[in-house]
């Protein structure tokens, strides 16, 4: 477990399931796909979103937009 904008990142190891995300506030869960895997344990690696790629900037807008990452770091 690994936890990125107050969600948990569960199963990052785990070949029987898929790695998914489960929001601590709101409860709102989500799978990830291998790629979306790949993008989120790189943004935990980073310290800022200005350091984020674009791709990975991309993902976070979408998951802000899906309500699964209710920071906005845009304003950290």
């Amino acid at each position: 477990m690994a936890l990125i904008f107050n969600n948990l990142l569960i199963n990052k190891n785990s070949k029987r399931y898929k790695p998914f995300l489960i929001n601590l506030i709101s409860g709102r869960r989500r799978r990830l796909n291998d790629e979306e895997f790949k993008l989120v344990y790189a943004m935990l690696c980073k310290e800022d979103f200005l350091k984020f790629n674009d791709a990975e900037r991309i993902l976070h807008d979408k998951l802000t937009g899906e309500k699964q990452f209710i920071d906005d770091v845009h304003a950290v």
